[in-house]
């Protein structure tokens, strides 16, 4: 079914492999009811974003992405 009847968009995902050194792109069908969550959380790349966290001390730490 195409993305605009079926309710959806495509976005893609990297993802890396076990042994670090390949990476392959996989499409994933995101409902629209989902879609600005999704956009939000990930790059153009699909790589989960993190937040910035502003610490007690008013400082501001990254979060690395979770492997």
């Amino acid at each position: 079914m195409l993305p605009r009847w079926g309710g959806y968009r495509i976005r893609q995902e990297l993802i890396q492999l076990e042994d670090q050194n390949a990476k392959v792109h996989r499409l994933v069908k995101v409902p629209l009811a989902e879609l600005e969550k999704w956009d939000a959380e990930h790059d153009v790349l699909g790589l989960k974003t993190f937040p910035v966290v502003v610490v007690g001390d008013g400082s501001e730490e990254d979060h690395p992405h979770k492997a």
